[in-house]
């Protein structure tokens, strides 16, 4: 029995050191995860690049959910602003308004130099804004960690996930060129965000159908403090109402009145902190084929959204104005076959 007992000892004592030697050796690979901060593999992973020092700078910020992150050519948002400011997604697929609050004062506190902020945005954004979920991750440490003062491996024994360890190891890097054809592929384009273009069968209907959730006060209030955030901080903010796609406005909104009156109250909110609105659903006017999803476009048009952002974000003087007035665009054919209708 004593033997017992010392031999597992033995091995419980020596898993650590194993762990240790895995992580090691992904290190020299450099093919290390980064430590699960958030949980949010797209935000840890610009953790990791900004303890490496990537970006140096950033002048134009991306804050939101995923129609930001999906709806955003970073490069062709730079060329069509100039060439030469530095672009940069602090998007992330799934946030609220709230959490959307906390990473962009996050942002801003490590780069003070930023000068303008871009959110795409659908309803979907203002669900469920409690207070004690704002904080996808904690700052203190993340500052600890980006001081680069402790090891990458220390962070990984302190945030223990073995699991996701694991799976990187067994993971073959991905060769894929943008836009991605697959959901849920862990790539991140030079700017921080994606683009995809997913063929239907590869997009389950639940996805396609997509919600229309009652909107929470309290994601109101959020995006109220993050206008005012930035305006205190000189900082240009521009919300943009995402294109939704007919046949998902059809079945949950047929007379319009819940997407006017939410917008109503954005716009609303937004002249009071000195922001600036711009309605791409109305503007854009894109038909059913352009989406992939509810509210998510496919990767042929996200050009010329981007470049309507672009143009908005130019046309912006001082005193801000409420909402920019825009010439109607009509979006070019796609690349590929148009997606069949669904509704």
């Amino acid at each position: 029995m004593r033997g017992f007992f010392a031999g597992f000892f033995s091995v419980l004592g020596g898993l650590p050191l194993l762990y240790g030697l895995l992580l090691l050796l992904l290190v020299n690979e450099e093919h290390l995860p980064p430590p699960p901060f958030s949980g949010r593999w797209d935000v840890d992973r610009k953790l990791q690049d900004l303890r490496a020092g990537r970006p140096e700078r950033i002048d134009l910020l991306l804050i939101g959910s995923s129609t930001t992150f999906y709806g955003v050519d970073g490069g062709v948002l730079r060329a069509q602003l100039g060439g030469r400011i530095a672009v940069f997604h602090a998007s992330s697929p799934g946030l609220k308004i709230h959490q959307s609050e906390f990473l962009t004062r996050f942002y801003v506190e490590h780069f003070p130099e930023i000068d303008s902020a871009i959110m795409v945005s659908t309803p979907l954004d203002f669900e469920n804004c409690p207070r004690e979920s704002a904080a996808i991750f904690d700052s203190a440490q993340v500052r600890r960690y980006l001081a680069a003062a402790d090891s990458e491996i220390f962070w990984h024994f302190k945030y223990f996930d073995p699991a996701g360890v694991f799976e990187t190891m067994l993971q073959r890097p991905v060769q894929a060129a943008m836009p991605l054809t697959r959901l849920g592929l862990r790539l991140l384009d030079p700017y921080g965000g994606q683009q995809l273009d997913p063929p239907p069968e590869n997009v389950p209907q639940s996805i396609f159908r997509g919600v229309f959730p009652e909107p929470d006060p309290r994601c109101y209030q959020a995006l109220s403090r993050l206008a005012r955030f930035l305006h205190e901080r000189g900082i240009r903010f521009l919300f943009a109402q995402a294109p939704l796609r007919p046949g998902y406005l059809a079945r949950y909104d047929p007379d319009g009145r819940r997407l006017a009156a939410h917008l109503a109250r954005v716009r609303q909110l937004l002249a009071r902190e000195g922001a600036h609105f711009l309605n791409l659903h109305e503007q854009l006017a894109l038909p059913e084929a352009a989406f992939f999803d509810a509210y998510h476009i496919r990767a042929p048009y996200v050009p010329l959204q981007t470049r309507s952002l672009a143009e908005a974000l130019q046309r912006l003087s001082s005193p801000p104005m409420p909402e920019i007035a825009g010439s109607r665009a009509h979006p070019r054919p796609p690349s590929r076959s148009d997606v069949a209708s669904r509704t």
